[in-house]
């Protein structure tokens, strides 16, 4: 007599993501994107500034201010996903550069060197969409095991 394995009536269900990292992530989504789209105000009040519109320099001037808070909110935030979800290391280091790239704009800003101000600024809104681009991104994509698929098994050689 032959015996059967027995069957599971349900198939295992995933176990839901805690809800204190998703309450996190989605913060750090709503800070990086309040960031970067507050960079490219910035940047849109100085190309102001730069076509003649001289009031816009007081504005740009207040927006830099804002934007290190924001920026500051971010690497806190950053620092908080990447330890709960022990996730990469890059976008700590990246915020954190940000905000140190935005206290060397003021800098260069305080002494009229537009010739390091412009570019600066394009390299701070790149950053920015790297860092919101990963806030955006799914943290469990690609982390499946690929033990058991076709393309991951090494190929046997027939004798």
């Amino acid at each position: 007599m032959m015996k059967t394995a027995p069957v599971e009536p349900n198939p295992p269900r995933p176990i839901p993501a805690p809800r204190a990292p998703r309450v996190l992530r989605g913060a750090v989504r709503v800070a990086a994107t309040f960031t970067a789209a507050d960079a490219v105000l910035q940047a849109l009040l100085a190309g102001r500034f730069l076509a003649g519109n001289f009031d816009s320099l007081a504005l740009h001037g207040t927006n830099a201010i804002v934007l290190g808070v924001l920026t500051v909110v971010l690497l806190g935030m950053t620092v908080a996903r990447s330890r709960v979800e022990h996730g990469p290391w890059w976008p700590v280091a990246a915020a954190g550069a940000l905000l140190a790239a935005e206290g060397l704009q003021v800098w260069v800003a305080q002494r009229n060197l537009l010739e390091l101000h412009v570019p600066l600024g394009v390299g701070v809104i790149a950053a920015l969409i790297m860092i919101t681009t990963w806030a955006w991104r799914d943290p469990h994509a690609g982390r499946e095991s690929l033990r058991h698929s076709p393309e991951a098994q090494p190929a046997v050689e027939p004798r």
